[in-house]
């Protein structure tokens, strides 16, 4: 049995370390993508450096732009309203599903994630924050366990868009925002999906009027 354990390749743990930069705002949208700085700081040669940059090319992380390079993917106000609408259709339908098949471990772990979230605000840790919310909500679309509504999401660059990382505001409204993720970890608890499903929709609504003023002009 032991014999079919896969490990991940280097060219898989390099795109995941890239794809955690870029989440946890340590890669700004709009930022170019050194070969020379990620060789010495991954310490990896180019070659899954370049593996890892057209897989999150593929996934709408980063762009790359023919003779001037490989940057972080920016979006533009309409670009952001169209991915906010989506995320609230597909993560209203994981809310739902969450609540028809509970997960206790997965419940848990929602409620740590928005612990963390809490104490990363106090200490005014915005990539922490980014970090925590991007994790509660994939925690959320985990939990419905519908696997093509995961691909989707891991296909796509919705979850990109983090209030933490976008509302120059974000640190004021932040308590408002923790006690959000709380109404929707109690209604998924509570089995009760049409609240989950509403608790849901007005949290990425909210998250989405604090993120275009800021990126609006």
């Amino acid at each position: 049995m032991a014999g079919n354990i896969q490990h991940p390749t280097l060219g898989e743990k390099t795109y995941t370390q890239i794809k955690n930069l870029i989440l946890a705002g340590k890669i700004r949208p709009g930022e170019r993508l050194l070969y020379s700085r990620l060789v010495v700081s991954l310490g990896v040669s180019q070659t899954p450096i370049k593996e890892a940059f057209t897989r999150l090319e593929n996934e709408g992380y980063v762009v790359t732009i023919t003779r001037k390079g490989t940057f972080a993917r920016e979006f533009s106000p309409s670009e952001i309203r169209e991915a906010f609408e989506i995320r609230e259709m597909l993560e209203a339908l994981a809310a739902r599903r969450a609540c028809a098949q509970l997960n206790g471990d997965a419940l848990r772990r929602m409620k740590k994630i928005n612990a963390r979230f809490t104490n990363a605000a106090r200490r005014h840790d915005v990539r922490a924050c980014t970090r925590e919310d991007y994790a509660f909500h994939e925690t959320i679309i985990e939990m419905s366990g519908n696997e093509k509504l995961k691909e989707l999401m891991n296909k796509t660059n919705f979850h990109l868009l983090s209030i933490a990382q976008s509302s120059p505001r974000f640190l004021e409204i932040s308590a408002e925002y923790s006690a959000m993720h709380e109404r929707i970890i109690r209604a998924i608890e509570d089995r009760n999906e049409k609240t989950a499903e509403r608790m849901i929709r007005e949290h990425i609504r909210y998250g989405l009027k604090e993120v275009l003023p800021s990126s609006a002009g």
